[in-house]
């Protein structure tokens, strides 16, 4: 399964997951099956407010099989944010081999609802999330702390001198550049395959190619290339910082409503 199929969680606390180094603790995103989201607390999320955006990726993945044959899945992926946080990522997947379908998530902090939405059998599937445990007053959450130290730890590495370990991992700092009027800074992480194959070198390197927005806590662009297995790329389109429809993130009319573990109500009004 492709990256992005595994999507939200960095983008409420933070959108679109970077790989840090081996030690660093990093972000999983939504995953369409055994999804953490459901029925999650906002204590571990961070909401970003008043960072309105809509933008269009494009990811295109290939694998190799131990026959040698390369399959490729492209996904396009619709991406919003408004300014209460709110998000909704609408996935159209077309895999090399069976049927397109399409895959939507929202994820709601002010209703306390996450969505999951079958466009194919017109199906909403949601959760209730729970609250978080208040916080004093101006006082920032933990979450909040964590994610401020890992963006400005992803700035140094972007300015910053190339690291290297002693097990061949490295960093490459890539500077600042705009894509679609964002300033974005850039990253390339190296590193050495834990598990060689024969069809690995013993001197190979994966590489880790991400160029982020601070200002929308988005990766706006990544490529991914594993050595005789696998790469990804991300590139971004039609990035908006307008707000997006508010008919966005609501389950759409005539949808059957199906609460996760539960029984089936009636049809969104």
């Amino acid at each position: 399964m492709a990256f992005r199929d595994a999507i939200l969680a960095f983008t409420f606390a933070a959108p679109l997951i970077a790989q840090a180094p081996a030690n660093t603790p990093t972000p999983s995103r939504h995953l369409f099956r055994n999804d953490p989201l459901v029925g999650a607390s906002l204590e571990n999320m961070r909401i970003d407010k008043n960072r309105p955006f809509s933008v269009t990726e494009n990811e295109t993945s290939t694998t190799t099989g131990t026959d040698g044959r390369k399959r490729t899945t492209t996904t396009v992926i619709h991406f919003s944010r408004d300014s209460e946080g709110r998000v909704r990522q609408e996935s159209q997947h077309t895999p090399q081999q069976g049927e397109p379908y399409t895959f939507i998530t929202i994820f709601d902090p002010i209703a306390l609802l996450y969505l999951r939405i079958n466009a194919q059998s017109h199906t909403v599937y949601y959760s209730h999330l729970k609250p978080a445990t208040a916080h004093p007053q101006n006082a920032s959450s933990p979450m909040d702390a964590f994610w401020q130290k890992w963006e400005a730890n992803q700035l140094a590495l972007a300015t910053g001198t190339p690291t290297q370990s002693a097990d061949g991992s490295a960093t490459e700092p890539l500077g600042t550049r705009k894509i679609a009027g964002v300033e974005v800074i850039g990253i390339r992480y190296i590193r050495k395959p834990s598990h060689p194959t024969a069809s690995t070198t013993a001197d190979a390197r994966s590489t880790d190619e991400q160029w982020l927005s601070q200002d929308l806590h988005m990766i706006l662009e990544r490529r991914i290339d594993h050595p005789a297995s696998s790469s990804t790329t991300l590139i971004t389109s039609d990035l908006s910082v307008t707000e997006p429809a508010p008919a966005l993130f609501r389950a759409p009319e005539g949808y059957r409503m199906v609460e996760e573990f539960g029984a089936a109500s009636a049809a969104a009004q």
